[in-house]
């Protein structure tokens, strides 16, 4: 009751989790692990350098909020290559929280807006 009275505890309360997750490297090697048990975490990111359609990249774009930024695209969704095909995988969203990659709002408009959905 008092985290729907005060949403700023919440806040405040995730914001400790974070910094805790981000502060102890053996914590966030752990969190990796949930999201890409098969890769080492410190291995350095890759950029895309295909060629894709407008359609394709407005596909993309949903799934990317509109950003292609190599963090959201392959280090929170995340893909593979399996038998000549690439495999995306979405990272749960509350590894991505901790991970400082995404901070919500707690504005009431949003909250009330996000509800209706």
């Amino acid at each position: 009751e008092k985290i729907a009275r005060y949403p700023e505890l919440l806040e405040g309360f995730a914001n400790q989790l974070k910094d805790a997750v981000n502060e102890d490297d053996d914590i966030k090697d752990e969190v990796y692990k949930f999201m890409r048990s098969g890769e080492d975490r410190k291995r350095a990111c890759v950029e895309w350098n295909g060629t894709l359609t407008e359609e394709e990249m407005n596909k993309l774009r949903c799934l990317q909020m509109g950003s292609f930024d190599i963090h959201t695209q392959f280090c929170n969704i995340g893909y593979w290559e399996l038998e000549g095909e690439v495999l995306f995988d979405m990272v749960h969203p509350t590894l991505i929280y901790l991970l400082h990659a995404y901070k919500p709002s707690l504005l009431s408009d949003l909250i009330e807006a996000n509800t209706m959905l």
